[in-house]
C-alpha cells in the first residue's frame, strides 16, 4: 500500500511539473517584448541561442520593417499547434496594424508540433509553400534530433535571408515538378495580394541601397562569436560591389541577464543594446512596440 501511494505522488507530481499553455496562459509582458522578441518560459532555449536570434530579429526588422516573435514552449494546450498560433499571434499583434509584416514561429517540444505563420501583409513573401520549404530544409532535421537551440537559430536566419531576399533559399529542393508547383503558387499569391508584396519588394530594395553610389547591390554578412560565458561579440559587414563601399560594424551583446531572467522565472529571455558601429559596447536594444498586425492563419508547420 506505501509503494502504491510513493508512485501515486511521484506521478501526480511529474503531471504538476508539466506545463501546458494556451494563448491566454503563455506568460509573457509586453514591456519585456520590446527588448527581446523571443518568448521562453521553460528555458528550452539558451541564453546564447535567445541573444542570437534576437540579433537576427533586430536586424531583420531595422532593414525590412518586418517583425519577428519566436515561442518555445513544453505543450500545448488542446494539442492544436495551429490555433494556439493563430491565437497568439493576433493577440500580440504582431507587425504594422497598417502592412502586417510580421510572422510567429512556435514550437512545443514535449507535443512535439511546431508552426510557422505569417502576417496578412507577408503572405505574398512567405506563403505556405515556402514556409514548408523552410521547415523541412532548416527546422524539422535538428528538431528530429533534439537540437532545439540549432532548430530555432537556423529557422529564423533563413526566415530573414528569405525575407531579405536572399536567392539560394528558392533553390529547388527536391523534384522538379515540385519546384515549378511552387513557383506557380507563389506567382499566383504575389497576384492575388499585390499591394502588401509590393511594399515588402520595395522594403527590400531600399535596405540594399549604397550610401556612396545610391546602387541597390549592398550585401551583408553576419558573424558571431562567443568571446566568453556571457558576452557575444557580433560583426556585420557591410559591402558594396560596384563601388567597393565597405563598412563594419561590430558591438558587444552582454547576455548574462538572460540568466538573471531565467533563474528568477522570467517568461521572457533576451537583451542586447541600440545597434551602432564602430565596435561599441551596448547592454540594452530596442524592438519598439508591437504595431497591433493581424494573421489570417496561412503558413506550415507539422510534427516532427
Amino acid at each position: 500500500m506505501r509503494k502504491l501511494t510513493v508512485i501515486i505522488l511521484f506521478l501526480v507530481a511529474l503531471v504538476a511539473q508539466t506545463k501546458v499553455y494556451s494563448p491566454q496562459t503563455l506568460p509573457f509582458h509586453r514591456d519585456n517584448l520590446k527588448y527581446s522578441r523571443v518568448i521562453n518560459p521553460d528555458s528550452i532555449l539558451d541564453a546564447r541561442t535567445v541573444a542570437a536570434i534576437d540579433t537576427v530579429l533586430y536586424e531583420l526588422q531595422d532593414s525590412t520593417g518586418v517583425q519577428g516573435i519566436v515561442v518555445a514552449i513544453t505543450n500545448v494546450e488542446g494539442d492544436d499547434m495551429w490555433q494556439f498560433t493563430y491565437d497568439v499571434y493576433n493577440r500580440l499583434g504582431i507587425g504594422n496594424s497598417k502592412k502586417n509584416t510580421g510572422f510567429l514561429l512556435t514550437l512545443a517540444t514535449d507535443d512535439r508540433s511546431y508552426f510557422l505563420m505569417p502576417g496578412t501583409g507577408l503572405e505574398g513573401t512567405l506563403p505556405d509553400a515556402i514556409c514548408r520549404r523552410i521547415e523541412d530544409s532548416y527546422f524539422v532535421p535538428l528538431l528530429k534530433e533534439g537540437k532545439w537551440n540549432e532548430a530555432m537559430l537556423q529557422t529564423v536566419e533563413a526566415i530573414s535571408k528569405y525575407v531579405e531576399g536572399d536567392e539560394t533559399i528558392r533553390e529547388p529542393i527536391g523534384s522538379s515538378s515540385d519546384s515549378t508547383g511552387t513557383s506557380m503558387a507563389l506567382i499566383a499569391l504575389l497576384a492575388a495580394i499585390g499591394l502588401p508584396a509590393g511594399f515588402i519588394a520595395y522594403q527590400r530594395r531600399q535596405a540594399k541601397k549604397c550610401p556612396q553610389c545610391g546602387k541597390y547591390v549592398l550585401k551583408r554578412n553576419r558573424q558571431t562569436e562567443h568571446k566568453d560565458k556571457d558576452t557575444i561579440h557580433v560583426t556585420v559587414t557591410t559591402t558594396c560591389p560596384e563601388c567597393g563601399y565597405h563598412n563594419v560594424s561590430e558591438y558587444d551583446m552582454d547576455t548574462s541577464r538572460h540568466d538573471d531572467d531565467s533563474r528568477t522565472g522570467g517568461a521572457i529571455l533576451g537583451g542586447g543594446g541600440v545597434f551602432s558601429g564602430g565596435g561599441s559596447t551596448i547592454s540594452r536594444r530596442s524592438f519598439g512596440s508591437l504595431g497591433g498586425g493581424r494573421t489570417s492563419g496561412g503558413g506550415a508547420g507539422g510534427r516532427f
